[in-house]
């Protein structure tokens, strides 16, 4: 993997973090993205050394070509891949750690990838928090 590379299909904040670490790792990163993505977000996966391919109108059909055409590349997906889940979700333990008593969690959903990181993780620890989403 580590030498072909990985492939997402992401509208933004998902592909800027697989091309960071991609980069970081040095593992060739691969994000199709929409033709709807944000060209700030296109250009710093660029900035980060990741190949971008603009396709489809909408994230379900980037995922589709993405899927389709580099079948022979690990598929990450942001929102529905369980190790990405468990990663994002240690931002739940870490807030535990750094505030003892929380009553509210806020998180940003964009695939829900981290929402469901964060709530798994934190309720095994917590369960009288509430996590509200936006």
């Amino acid at each position: 993997m580590k030498q072909a590379g990985v492939i997402t299909a992401s509208a933004g904040n998902h592909a800027l973090a697989l091309a960071w670490h991609g980069k970081d790792l040095g593992i060739p990163v691969i994000c199709v993205m929409p033709s709807s993505a944000p060209m700030t977000k296109v250009e710093k996966c660029r900035k980060f050394g990741a190949k971008v391919i603009l396709h489809g109108e909408h994230i379900g059909q980037a995922k589709e070509f993405a899927q389709k055409e580099y079948s022979h590349l690990r598929y990450i997906n942001g929102y529905d891949d369980p190790e990405i889940i468990a990663g994002a979700g240690t931002m739940g333990i870490e807030i535990l750690e750094q505030i003892k008593d929380v009553d509210v969690i806020l998180v940003p959903v964009g695939g829900a990838g981290l929402i469901a990181g964060t709530r798994m993780n934190y309720m095994v620890v917590s369960l009288h928090s509430l996590i509200y989403f936006s």
